[in-house]
């Protein structure tokens, strides 16, 4: 896919770029935040924190756009905002049905809500089995693992990988949502 004009524009630090997303998307984020109970300040919040992972992101030289611009910024703005709600208000957020037609591609909103669960569960873990899952869904070895963490060793590393996943899972069980987005249905 050739390169995206927001993406270049963001790695450029176009100004012009910026208020461009700015006048395209934030009406969007703006009306999700309210519908849940948020207020402007927030929907800026959000938005601020979305530009700041797609900069993150597009300074990667091997980043790369797969979708349409719109439909990658609202999703980053999705998971930010479940994020937001349930730190803020301790309370989950549905976004309205219509909000689905918002961007051009559609989105697959129970994906993104399965992706939120997950990274709500992984924050509710210690910081070290933050680092060693986040090394590990890096692809990184376990005796890079071993190393990056201080561990004593590899074997020691993969015992710690083994624990920090299984009390993921439990975690992510345990969610409000999960068997209704993993299974369909209640328990």
């Amino acid at each position: 896919m050739e390169q995206d004009p927001y993406i270049a524009g963001i790695r450029n630090g176009d100004p012009k770029i910026v208020a461009e997303i700015w006048g395209d998307i934030f009406p969007a984020v703006r009306k999700w935040v309210t519908a849940g109970g948020g207020n402007e300040d927030d929907a800026k919040d959000v938005f601020q924190d979305a530009m700041m992972v797609v900069y993150d992101k597009a300074q990667r030289p091997d980043f790369q756009l797969t979708s349409k611009f719109s439909t990658f910024f609202l999703g980053i703005c999705r998971n930010l905002l479940g994020n937001l709600f349930q730190k803020k208000y301790f309370r989950h957020i549905t976004i309205p049905e219509d909000a689905k037609y918002m961007a051009e591609v559609p989105v697959d909103f129970a994906e993104l809500e399965r992706h939120n669960l997950f990274d709500l569960a992984k924050a509710l873990q210690g910081e070290e089995c933050q680092k060693i899952m986040d090394l590990y869904f890096q692809k990184k070895s376990m005796a890079e693992i071993a190393a990056l963490m201080g561990l004593s060793s590899e074997k020691y590393a993969k015992l710690r990988k083994f624990q920090c996943k299984e009390r993921l899972e439990e975690l992510v069980k345990k969610q409000p949502g999960f068997h209704e987005l993993f299974n369909g249905k209640k328990p």
